[in-house]
């Protein structure tokens, strides 16, 4: 559990730095267009890494962290679900799938199971 989410809380940090700093490659590398405005995917890297920062939080402390967790699940999952919806309409290319599976949806399944990990050790501990 801590490792997936130190794994997880650094690949975020990573990644979020590099859409805030490095988004034209990024672009380039997903065979996109530069967006005229780096704006909108520079938000988004900070709250990448936010997120890093927050699955750091939950692998200390995972009980008083939960929450954290849960976003992280629904951001994965909500953003995963919209990518690939525009994937498969065509509006972003195919190799954009395979960075969704590999930042957002193999994270899916673990974080479910590390979440009722957690319930189980809050309700040992009688919380």
């Amino acid at each position: 559990m801590t490792i997936l989410l130190r794994f997880a809380g650094t690949f975020n940090l990573l990644a979020g730095a590099g859409m805030f700093c490095l988004h034209h490659e990024g672009c380039k590398l997903l065979g996109m267009a530069t967006p005229p405005m780096a704006l909108p995917i520079q938000i988004v890297g900070i709250l990448v890494a936010l997120f890093g920062v927050g699955y750091h939080l939950v692998a200390a402390h995972p009980i008083e962290n939960r929450n954290i967790l849960l976003l992280g699940w629904w951001s994965k999952a909500l953003s995963s679900a919209t990518a690939l919806f525009y994937v498969a309409a065509g509006r972003l290319p195919w190799r954009f799938a395979l960075a969704v599976f590999l930042a957002d949806v193999i994270y899916l399944p673990p974080f479910l199971v590390i979440l009722r990990r957690i319930d189980r050790l809050r309700r040992a501990k009688g919380g």
